[in-house]
């Protein structure tokens, strides 16, 4: 397995490594969706664990705001706003339990981090993940780990990751709701970009420099 060293001091994504990740995405993506997501999921160090404890505390925000709802008096059409609110407590619940799963299995910030790069990429495609040494993604994939941490696993290497994506995370499965957030049960199965953790470097971990 490729090692990697992370670029502890990198802040942001240049704009000379945007454009080589612009070049590799689909059709009509959303570029400034995809720039800001990378340097979030970046950021993002958070092991399943402690992602598993922020759904937890986030649920409970769900339910005290819907306790809350009848002394509310300017909030209107508050039967739609239960039933959101409900079922934003029940994913996040599943989602949870799903980190709580992978936390069990071994699985650590930089799996999660790989599934939420792929999981962009499938995002914006509307396609699933090729497993393979030459694909639309493995391109992606690879601009987008050099801007990262400044060097791409070789692609043999990124055709596992993919592989290893589609077995534990399921990308076609049932979409849960929720902006920026990775989506998943331990069941049903599918990625997306997590909006936990705070404010450090862009590069990842130096503690997981294997999982690029």
């Amino acid at each position: 397995m490729n090692t990697i060293t992370p670029q502890s001091s990198q802040q942001s994504i240049t704009d000379d490594q945007w454009h080589a990740i612009k070049v590799t995405l689909p059709e009509n993506a959303n570029e400034a969706h995809v720039r800001s997501e990378l340097e979030r999921i970046a950021r993002d160090q958070s092991p399943p664990r402690e992602r598993a404890k922020e759904c937890y505390r986030q649920a409970r925000l769900c339910d005290d705001f819907k306790r809350a709802l009848p002394t509310l008096e300017l909030i209107s059409n508050r039967e739609a706003l239960t039933q959101h609110l409900d079922e934003q407590s029940e994913a996040l619940t599943r989602r949870a339990k799903f980190y709580e799963h992978m936390a069990d299995r071994g699985k650590t910030a930089a799996f999660l981090r790989r599934c939420d790069i792929l999981f962009l990429w499938q995002t914006q495609s509307g396609e699933d993940p090729a497993i393979s040494v030459t694909s639309k993604v493995t391109d992606f994939y690879r601009a987008a780990t050099i801007a990262m941490v400044g060097e791409a696993p070789d692609n043999d290497r990124i055709k596992n990751i993919i592989g290893e994506y589609i077995h534990f995370w399921n990308p076609s499965a049932a979409k849960f709701g929720g902006e920026s957030s990775l989506a998943a049960n331990a069941d049903v199965v599918k990625a997306s970009a997590a909006k936990f953790g705070g404010e450090s470097s862009l590069a990842a971990n130096a503690d997981e420099v294997n999982a690029w």
